[in-house]
Parts: structure tokens; C-alpha cells; sequence
């Protein structure tokens, strides 16, 4: 199938038929085009000094890999070391050890201050509730006059 059977189509005014044409070649020119994607990427696990899989290794690389080191640090700094520790894992395996034990003693640190927090606030509020009861009994008890005294 051509191009030609699909213009000759369209001028024809066979129009459903053109349209079967046409999805037919775009997904034709998309299984090539992937195809060849996949020919030149590199397989899973085996990465080389191609980044960009441009088929040689140059200046464009280490760019790339000199921006994603930078990115992975930025997003490492701007996590705060939070609650998702499998994002940085997969950036850098080799300090796993490190980012957990990292990790272990922020959320450690976190827990003991927000312990600290609520009994703050719990101190706070059974001090409060002692003031009130003592301004209710006092507003409570009778009050002696001057002059009984």
C-alpha cells in the first residue's frame, strides 16, 4: 500500500477507505520507527557512555550525565531525606546503607520532637483545665461579706 492509493482515494471522494489507508501506514511508519528505537537503545541493565544513543560517546553525553548527577543531588538535597526512601534508593544504589541509616535517624529525630509536641500540648491543656476548675470553684464558693468579719 502507497501513498498514491491514499491520495487517489481522498480525491475520489472514498473517504472511509482512505481513512482505513492512512491508520494502516501511520502504524506501518510507527512499528519501524520503534523498531529502530529499540535497536538502538541499550538493553536494561547494560548501560554504556552513549546516553543519548546517538552511537558515539561525546560531548552531549557528559553534559547529560553530569545534568542528571546534578538533578539527582538537587532532588536528594530538596526531599529532606522525607518519607520515600525507594525514590533515592533507585538514583543511587551504592550508598544504600547510607540513605537508610540517614533516613532511620531523621524519622527518629521527627518522632521524638513531635513527641515532644504532644506532651507540650497535653501539659498545656491539663494546666488550662486546672485554671478553669480553680476559677469555677472560686466563683462558686460563697463569698464572705466585710462586715461578718
Amino acid at each position: 500500500m502507497s501513498s498514491r492509493n491514499l491520495f487517489k482515494d481522498i480525491i475520489t471522494g472514498n473517504l472511509h477507505e482512505a481513512n482505513d489507508k492512512l491508520e494502516s501506514l501511520l502504524f506501518n511508519k510507527m512499528g519501524y520507527a520503534l523498531e529502530e528505537k529499540k535497536k538502538r537503545l541499550d538493553p536494561v541493565g547494560e548501560g554504556d557512555d552513549d546516553i543519548d544513543n546517538d552511537g558515539d560517546s561525546d560531548e552531549s553525553d557528559e553534559y547529560l550525565r553530569n545534568r542528571r548527577k546534578k538533578i539527582s543531588k538537587a532532588m536528594k538535597e530538596a526531599s529532606g531525606m522525607g518519607r520515600n526512601p525507594d525514590i533515592v534508593l533507585n538514583w543511587v544504589p551504592e550508598q544504600r546503607d547510607e540513605i537508610w541509616d540517614a533516613w532511620r535517624e531523621k524519622w527518629r529525630q521527627q518522632e521524638e520532637q513531635e513527641e515532644r509536641e504532644r506532651i507540650r500540648r497535653e501539659i498545656e491543656e491539663k494546666e488550662k483545665d486546672r485554671i478553669r476548675r480553680e476559677r469555677d470553684r472560686i466563683r462558686r464558693a460563697p463569698k464572705a461579706s466585710v462586715q461578718e468579719r
